[in-house]
């Protein structure tokens, strides 16, 4: 990965080792994945309350077998990036909480 000048993370830096792949090499490698139900957690933005922290399960084809995984969109900014995953972290651990709470409720 290579950071640009202006301090936006660069994926062009990594092509030759990463080759571009269309939407039919994508079909291919997705269908043989099993399907996956995940938790995603996304920053949708700012409003006037303040940071917009979206949580809600999904389902994926993947080979995941990770605690966690983190995608960055070609071109952030690695100060927007940090501020949202302090943001995600507060939102996750309510969440969770929250689920324990429910959890304890229902017991």
């Amino acid at each position: 990965m290579y950071m640009g000048e202006e301090g936006r993370f660069r994926l062009d830096e990594i092509g030759k080792d990463y080759p571009k792949k269309t939407k039919e090499d994508l079909l291919k490698e997705y269908d043989h994945k099993p399907v996956q139900r995940l938790l995603q957690v996304d920053a949708v933005g700012l409003d006037e309350k303040g940071p917009v922290i979206t949580v809600f399960p999904v389902y994926r084809l993947e080979y995941m077998d990770l605690p966690a995984r983190l995608l960055v969109e070609d071109g952030a900014q690695l100060g927007d990036l940090l501020f949202y995953l302090e943001q995600m972290k507060k939102t996750l651990i309510e969440y969770w909480l929250e689920l324990k709470k429910e959890e304890a409720d229902s017991a």
